[in-house]
Order: structure tokens, then sequence, then C-alpha cells
């Protein structure tokens, strides 16, 4: 069994921003046209932005844990700019964010739009070939709306899903076809105060190996 704790790696499903979104936790240096979800849930957190960025670059930032108010989530500017002035940036409302462009040494990073707290969110796994223990997937407030399977290996292999490890209460004994995508359709909602594990299992693999991609929605959607 394979144990995989919160994504290290989301990708944003609207408004065709084009970033590639990020779960951080500790001190970072942004990369240009990424976006960072900030997890500050158990300490403060410094997003440092690009040393030498070049017009129309691109950095997005999230208080993914609406933790703002708690503890200090910093964007430090790097010796650039933000909106003309030459201080850092700090988050302090919970759930809020922006998106940041560099536009030149003037005027330095402007912020162009807020970022939405609640965006659907895609994980993705590739060439799985045991069951997979997904700690903390969905965030609180969100739903489990859908997982497509690919069996790219072998064929016939019957999967469970579960919300505890070996779980069958999501999906049980449910056979998938080979060399075929198969899209299952929950819209689960777990909770809105805490996050939800997933389990997805099988009792023989077969041999098999699937990709797997699990789009969760905020709720209020």
């Amino acid at each position: 069994m394979t144990t995989v704790n919160k994504p290290s790696s989301l990708n944003q499903n609207s408004s065709g921003s084009g970033l590639d979104w990020v779960v951080i936790n500790s001190n970072t240096t942004a990369v240009d046209f990424k976006g960072y979800l900030i997890d500050a849930s158990g300490n403060d957190v410094t997003l440092t932005l690009p040393v030498s960025p070049s017009e129309g670059d691109i950095v997005g930032v999230c208080d993914y844990t609406d933790s703002a108010e708690t503890n200090t989530i910093t964007i430090a500017r790097n010796g650039n700019k933000i909106e003309s002035e030459s201080e850092d940036l700090i988050i302090d409302i919970n759930g809020s964010g922006i998106t940041l462009v560099y536009s030149d040494a003037t005027i330095g990073w402007k912020l162009v739009s807020e970022v939405a707290q609640n965006f659907p969110i895609i994980v993705s796994y590739s060439d799985s070939t045991s069951d997979i223990l997904i700690t903390d997937l969905i965030p609180a407030g969100y739903c489990l709306e859908s997982i497509l399977f690919s069996e790219t290996i072998g064929n016939n292999i019957v999967i469970n899903i579960g919300s505890t490890n070996g779980g069958t209460d999501i999906l049980y004994n449910e056979k998938l076809s080979g060399n075929e995508f198969e899209l299952y359709i929950f819209n689960r909602f777990f909770s809105s105060s805490v996050t939800q594990t997933i389990d997805i299992n099988s009792s023989n693999w077969n041999s098999a190996s699937l990709d797997i991609t699990i789009k969760l929605s905020p709720i209020s959607q």
C-alpha cells in the first residue's frame, strides 16, 4: 500500500489563469508562472518573489487553510517593488489571495486580481499498482466530485474506494475494463470544518496499473 500525504501538486481548473498550483507550508522562493496555496496553519510562511523577473511574469498566492489571521503570510519583494512600494506584502485576511504580474522597475509587481479561495482542484496519480491511502486529500468545504480511472496495464481489476484505510463506503467491488477510461461521479460532501482522507484499494491488483484523476469541488459552486 502507498500512503500519500496532502497532494504536493494541485492544478487550478478555473478562469484560465494558466498557473500550476502547488501547496507549501514553509518558506519558499517563488517561480514564475506558478501559484502557491499557502498552508500557514502551523507556522508563519514567507513566499519570496523571483529575484530577476521579466515583464509579464506571473505569481499567484492564496491562503489555502484560512490561517492568515492566525499566522503571518509574507510575500517578500526580493529587491523589487510591489505596487511601486519598497515594502513586503502581508496577507492577513483568511482565505484571501492575489495574482501578481511584474511590470517594470518603477512599479515592480502589480496586483492585478484576487485569487478565488474556492476553485475546483484536480489531483492526478500515474501508474498506480497498489492501494493508495491519500491523507487529507479533500479540503474542508469541498466535495469529492468525480474520479477518472484509466487502466494502462492489465484488465478487469476490481476497485474499492473508502473514506478510511481499506474502506468501501464510497465505491464497492467495481470492475474496471482494460484499455478504457471509466468516470465515476460522486458529488459526495464530507465536512465543512476538517479535511478528509480517501483510500483507493483492491483485494487483487492482478499486476494492473492505473492512471487516476480526482476532481474536488467547493460546495459553494
